[in-house]
C-alpha cells in the first residue's frame, strides 16, 4: 500500500531517476524530448533487469488494467496503419508504450513500499532543480529564459504540476531546518514560474493556492502569504526593464490581441473541422503533423508549422477519432472518482494535480512531452495503488514480456534524437542558404525515422538542397520523390521539384507542377511567371 512505511532503496531510486531523467538537456538537438524519452527506457529497462537480477521475473498487476493495455495497443497500431503517413504514427506509439511501461513498473513499486512522502521529497528534487535552471538562464547570458524544456510554457507546466507536492510536505514537515529548505523551494518556484512569463502558469499560481486554502484549514496564513509573494514578484518583474527584454510578461489586458492566443484558436478551428470528416477513428496516430500542414496560413514562410493542436483532447479526437477520445475520458473519469472516494490526507494534493493537468491539457500537450506525462503517470499510479484493498483482481506479468517492448522504443528515440540533432543544422543551413555538410555527411543522414522534420517538412527535402547544390539533379529528384510520399502537400519539397524539372530539362513535369502550384497558390505571382515563362519557351522551339 502507499501509506506503507517500508522503503525499497532501489525503488525510491529508480522513481527518482525517472523522473529526473525528464530534465536532461537537449544534447546539441533541436529539442529535448527525444532523449528524455531515451532515457526514462534506459532506467525502466536497467530497473526491470535488477528485477530480473533479484529473482523477481514477475510484476504484480491489476487484471484489468493490462487487459485495457492490450486493447489500448491494438487499437493505436491500428490506428498506426490507416494513417498516411505512418512512420510519424511509430514515433507516437513507442511514446505511449513507454508510459504504459512506466505505469506497470511505478505501480509495482507503489502498491507496496514507497510512501506518500518520498513521492513529494523526488518532486521537491525536481522543482529546485527546474527553478534553479531558470534563475541560472536569467543571470546568464541567454537571450530568452525557456527553463528546462524548449518552450517557456512546457517548463511551467512542469513546475505548476509538481508544486502541490512541495506545499503539502511543508505543511507536515516539523523539522524548521527542511521546513525553510521547502519554503525557499516553493518561492524560487514561484519566482520561477513568473519569469517564464506563462500567462497559464501565472493563473495556475492563483488555483493552486486558492484550492489549498479551501481543502487545507491548517496554515491557511501561509498561503495567503505565498499569493502576496506572487503579487509582489509580479510587479517587480513587471518594473524591471532588464527582466522585461528576457521575457514576455503575461500581462492579462493583451490576452485578446496575444498572436499565441489567435493561432490557437485557428488550431482548435482547423482540428474540428477536419475531425469532423473522419469522426469516427480519426485520422490515424502522429498525423496531425502530416494532415495540418496545408491549411497552415504561413504555409512555408519562416518555416513554422505547430507540432500539435495544443489540445491534448482535439488532438486526440483528430488522430484516433471518436472512439479514441471516448477511451481517454473514460481514464480520466476513473482517475477522478477514485481520487474523490479515497480518504486520505493528501486528497486535496491529488485532486489540485489532477485540475492542472486537465487546464494545462485544454491549452497545451502534456501527453506529448515527458517531463509533464511522466510525473502524472505516477500520481495514476499512486491513485491506483492507494484504492487498491485486495478486492481487486490482480495479475502477474512477466518482466521479458515488457523488455521486449522496451528495446524497440530505445531504438526509436534514439534514432530520433539523432534526427533532431542533425535537423537543427539542416534549419539553419536552408534559412542562411548555406551548405556545412560535407558530401560523405550527407550521404550518410538518415531520414526515414522520422522523415518528417519538426516543422512538417519531409527531412529528405532539406537533403535535397545538397544534391541541388551540387548539380547532382537525379539525386534531389529522387529524394524530393521520396519526400512526396513522407508529405505530398508539403511547398517546399514541390518547390525543389520545380527546380530539379527545369534544371533537368523536364518541361512537360515543370509545366504541369507550376501550373498546380499556381492554381494552388494565386497569390504567389513567382508561379505564375514560371508557367508562362516555361509555355512561352515550349511555343518558341516549336
Amino acid at each position: 500500500m502507499i501509506l506503507a512505511q517500508k522503503k525499497n532503496i532501489q525503488d525510491i531510486f529508480f522513481l527518482t531517476f525517472i523522473l529526473l531523467s525528464t530534465l536532461i538537456p537537449r544534447l546539441g538537438a533541436i529539442d529535448n524530448n527525444a532523449i528524455r524519452w531515451f532515457t526514462v527506457s534506459i532506467f525502466s529497462l536497467a530497473y526491470l533487469f535488477n528485477l530480473i537480477r533479484l529473482g523477481r521475473f514477475k510484476l504484480i498487476l491489476l487484471k484489468d488494467h493490462i487487459a485495457f493495455a492490450g486493447l489500448l495497443l491494438v487499437y493505436l497500431l491500428l490506428s498506426v496503419f490507416i494513417s498516411k503517413n505512418n512512420i510519424e504514427g511509430f514515433v507516437t506509439l513507442y511514446k505511449i508504450i513507454t508510459l504504459i511501461v512506466v505505469y506497470f513498473v511505478s505501480y509495482d513499486i507503489l502498491r507496496k513500499n514507497i510512501t506518500f512522502i518520498t513521492i513529494c521529497v523526488i518532486f521537491s528534487i525536481s522543482v529546485l532543480i527546474e527553478s534553479l535552471v531558470i534563475l541560472i538562464q536569467f543571470f546568464g547570458s541567454y537571450e530568452w529564459i525557456v527553463g528546462i524544456a524548449s518552450n517557456p510554457n512546457i517548463s511551467s507546466s512542469s513546475l505548476i504540476f509538481k508544486l502541490p507536492f512541495v506545499i503539502f510536505l511543508i505543511q507536515k514537515e516539523k523539522n524548521k531546518s527542511y521546513k525553510f529548505l521547502l519554503k525557499t523551494i516553493e518561492i524560487l518556484s514561484i519566482i520561477g514560474i513568473i519569469i517564464l512569463g506563462s500567462r497559464l502558469g501565472f493563473l495556475s499560481l492563483f488555483i493552486i493556492y486558492f484550492l489549498y486554502f479551501l481543502f487545507y484549514k491548517k496554515n491557511r496564513l501561509a498561503q495567503v502569504f505565498s499569493i502576496i509573494i506572487i503579487i509582489v514578484v509580479s510587479f517587480f518583474i513587471n518594473s524591471t526593464r532588464s527582466i522585461n527584454d528576457k521575457i514576455s510578461y503575461p500581462r492579462i489586458e493583451t490576452l485578446a490581441k496575444d498572436e499565441s492566443t489567435n493561432q490557437r484558436l485557428n488550431f482548435y478551428k482547423k482540428a474540428l473541422n477536419l475531425s469532423f470528416e473522419k469522426p469516427l477513428f480519426g485520422y490515424g496516430l502522429g498525423s496531425w503533423k502530416y494532415e495540418s500542414l496545408p491549411y497552415e496560413e504561413n504555409k512555408n514562410k519562416d518555416l513554422l508549422v505547430p507540432y500539435y493542436t495544443h489540445n491534448d483532447f482535439l488532438q486526440i479526437f483528430f488522430e484516433l477519432g471518436f472512439i479514441g477520445l471516448v477511451a481517454y475520458l473514460v481514464i480520466l473519469i476513473t482517475l477522478f472518482k477514485k481520487i474523490i472516494y479515497t480518504d486520505a490526507q493528501f486528497k486535496g494534493v491529488l485532486i489540485i494535480t489532477f485540475v492542472m493537468f486537465i487546464l494545462n491539457s485544454l491549452l497545451n500537450f502534456p501527453l506529448h512531452r515527458s517531463q509533464e506525462i511522466i510525473p502524472f503517470i505516477i500520481v495514476v499510479s499512486i491513485i491506483f495503488s492507494l484504492n487498491n484493498k485486495g478486492n481487486e483482481q490482480k495479475r502477474e506479468l512477466s518482466s521479458f514480456i515488457i523488455i521486449s517492448a522496451i528495446v524497440p522504443v530505445l531504438i526509436l528515440s534514439f534514432l530520433e534524437h539523432s534526427s533532431l540533432k542533425v535537423q537543427g543544422k539542416l534549419f539553419s543551413d536552408y534559412n542562411l542558404n548555406t551548405y556545412s555538410f560535407n558530401k560523405n555527411e550527407i550521404d550518410n543522414i538518415n531520414y526515414f525515422i522520422p522523415n518528417l522534420s519538426a516543422n512538417g517538412v519531409p527531412i529528405s527535402t532539406y537533403i535535397s538542397r545538397y544534391y541541388f547544390e551540387n548539380k547532382e539533379y537525379d539525386k534531389s529528384l529522387t529524394l524530393l520523390k521520396s519526400s512526396l510520399k513522407s508529405n505530398y502537400k508539403d511547398l517546399m519539397t514541390q518547390e525543389l521539384l520545380l527546380k530539379n524539372y527545369i534544371f533537368l530539362g523536364k518541361n512537360d513535369d515543370a509545366v504541369k507542377l507550376s501550373r498546380k502550384l499556381m492554381a494552388t497558390y494565386p497569390d504567389n505571382s513567382l508561379y505564375a511567371e514560371i508557367y508562362f515563362s516555361l509555355i512561352s519557351e515550349q511555343k518558341s522551339k516549336d
